[in-house]
């Protein structure tokens, strides 16, 4: 597969998960959940990349790199131990 269809099909997962969380009203969610940073990237965004590079099927270390924050940004917010995971449902 030429590399420029995969970055169309990477790009389009992006948009795809964009109008998802928009259409779930992930922000919401995510504020019912206690999953907030105190600065920094919207909790938004690092959701909406973690699930870009899941169903690409890739893990955390493996995933492409983002522009506005590290990985380690993503395994912070996941580790956070105010996040009440359980509400979330």
């Amino acid at each position: 597969m030429p590399m420029s269809t995969i970055q169309y099909n990477s790009t389009n997962i992006h948009h795809s998960f964009r109008h998802f969380s928009k259409l779930v009203h992930l922000s919401a969610t995510l504020r019912q959940s206690n999953i907030s940073k105190s600065r920094g990237i919207r909790t938004e965004l690092l959701f909406e990349w973690l699930l870009t590079t899941i169903f690409n099927r890739y893990s955390i270390f493996r995933a492409e790199k983002a522009n506005d924050f590290s990985k380690r940004t993503v395994r912070n917010c996941l580790n956070n131990a105010h996040t009440n995971w359980q509400r979330s449902v």
